[in-house]
């Protein structure tokens, strides 16, 4: 059996610990909780780092949530995290995956809760990422209710770009339960559009977000100046983000939105500037031995329920039809057609997912990641623009 009564257990003693917390740091309101003795399928948009918490408190029984494999990786926390809360491990770069969906079917038989956050990823510039389809398959699949979960706020409280969060306000509510005799008669792509018109709420509601540090580490999201078109010239201190090339001088707001003194900037917000950048990708013309991106970094690889293994230190290289490692003693070439996916961890890890191999790059704690994921799908000719890796 997959359900245990320790699983119930740790799902009480994080209960009456962590909403206290989250009500405290967050301001958190949470809406009327629901019971689903018989199980359900609970969607969720994605926007802090405590979502599961947030979401888990709504639902009376235990919920379990379909996570990365990233999760396990580590030789004691991730066996831990799986004996107290049964989590359902997914790999990130298959959103087909078999064993996942096994164990989906095992839960659900069980009459389990099961919580999907359907962008796969924490939205980095408060859009709404890329949601795949396959999760309205697994709603035909398993035949239970859906309910749909939004956390309103969320981006303004805690930017997944930034290593602070912020005094404001955040909700976390069951917006809409479809019982599975409403479900029965539609096909996938109108139960898709259930889930991606029900999740995606709008983030700058409950301003103001207040930090005497707003703008610290936008750069980890934005690469390109709009005004000179350098790249990696920008810098953030406090409230402003500044390009050490042409003065652009950015304030980022208490309402979530930009403003400049200077006329030629010309973005209300975040989204905005992150969409002029994948504009700016795509009239790029690179020839085959030019490089595109290249960083100072560490590479790990990951290994399940162990400690990640160091592969080396050196350049992380992006050329127009592979990356390439250059370390102290080897170079590891993989060419873009053989990498499967890559996906931006937490706020300062990318993950390349290779055949059987998966590469973990650790940088400079200010070093954007989010240019390699642009230009990765703009090669490889995937043109998802709010895409962060499933």
């Amino acid at each position: 059996m997959w359900i245990k009564k320790r699983h119930v257990i740790t799902n009480f003693l994080l209960r009456i610990t962590l909403v206290p917390f989250m009500k405290i740091k967050y301001r958190l309101k949470l809406g009327k909780r629901y019971s689903f003795s018989d199980g359900s399928i609970i969607v969720s948009n994605h926007v802090t780092s405590m979502d599961q918490f947030m979401v888990g408190a709504l639902i009376k029984q235990h919920t379990y949530i379909i996570s990365t494999q990233d999760l396990f990786n580590h030789r004691f926390i991730g066996k831990l995290i799986f004996n107290l809360v049964g989590p359902i491990s997914k790999e990130k770069s298959n959103p087909n995956d078999i064993v996942a969906i096994k164990n989906c079917i095992k839960v659900s038989k069980e009459k389990g809760n099961i919580v999907v956050f359907a962008e796969g990823n924490r939205s980095i510039n408060g859009n709404l990422c890329i949601v795949d389809k396959s999760i309205a398959k697994l709603v035909k699949l398993l035949k239970k209710p859906l309910v749909i979960v939004n956390i309103v706020g969320g981006y303004g409280v805690e930017p997944r770009w930034s290593d602070k969060s912020r005094k404001g306000r955040l909700e976390c509510f069951v917006k809409k339960v479809y019982p599975y005799q409403e479900l029965e008669n539609k096909d996938v792509d109108e139960i898709y559009d259930l889930i991606v018109n029900g999740i995606n709420v709008d983030n700058y509601k409950y301003s103001p977000y207040k930090s005497r540090k707003k703008a610290e580490y936008l750069e980890r999201v934005v690469y390109r100046c709009p005004k000179c078109g350098s790249l990696h010239t920008l810098h953030s201190k406090g409230n402003y983000l500044s390009c050490s090339s042409c003065n652009l001088k950015v304030k980022y707001n208490e309402d979530l939105t930009l403003s400049s003194e200077d006329q030629n900037f010309k973005f209300k917000y975040l989204s905005d500037w992150y969409k002029y950048q994948i504009d700016e990708l795509k009239k790029e013309t690179f020839k085959e031995d030019e490089i595109i991106f290249k960083d100072e970094v560490k590479i790990y690889q990951p290994r399940l329920y162990k400690k990640k293994l160091l592969v080396g230190r050196g350049s992380f290289e992006l050329y127009s039809k592979y990356f390439l490692f250059k370390l102290e003693n080897k170079e590891i070439k993989l060419p873009l057609d053989e990498v499967k996916a890559i996906t931006i961890l937490g706020r300062k890890k990318l993950n390349i997912y290779h055949g059987k191999k998966t590469y973990q790059i650790l940088g400079d704690t200010r070093l954007n990641f989010v240019k390699y994921m642009n230009a990765f799908y703009l090669l490889k000719g995937e043109d998802n623009d709010e895409f962060m890796g499933l």
